[in-house]
């Protein structure tokens, strides 16, 4: 929750609220009372929540999101073009300028590996070839 009250602005960098908190509660409260389907749809859930925020949270040292950034790297891979692969895996924060992978590696292939079990339909639909991922990867560069 922290890192979600950091990117909303309502945190400082320890997680302490700041002067936004008290107007984006007021603002919030709001927010729930008109979209109640959609809280009952994901916040009921905390799987569901838990993959809500992190598919919409900005992957560190990048502004890519968690879903944006698998997309990349999974169309890149399926690229089979090992230029294509390094400028994603730099894009997404796991390799140094140089194209060598960084201490964030681990973690994102680890996540990485979850991603891919809850988005099977993607891949089919986007990465199973190194076409459909080129074109993929020219549509959302």
């Amino acid at each position: 929750m922290t890192r979600v009250n950091q990117h909303i602005g309502i945190a400082d960098n320890q997680g302490v609220p700041n002067d936004s908190m008290e107007a984006f509660m007021n603002e919030h409260t709001d927010w729930a009372m008109s979209n109640a389907k959609w809280i009952m749809n994901y916040a009921t859930d905390p799987a569901k929540a838990s993959a809500f925020v992190r598919g919409h949270m900005p992957v560190s040292n990048t502004s890519l999101t968690f879903d944006e950034a698998h997309r990349l790297f999974q169309a890149a891979a399926a690229s089979g073009d090992v230029s294509v692969m390094t400028k994603v895996n730099q894009r997404v924060g796991i390799a140094d300028a140089n194209g060598v992978p960084n201490d964030s590696m681990e973690a994102f292939m680890n996540d990485h590996t979850d991603w891919a079990m809850r988005n099977a339909q993607w891949i089919v639909d986007n990465a199973t070839s190194p076409a459909r991922a080129k074109s993929w990867l020219r549509a959302h560069p």
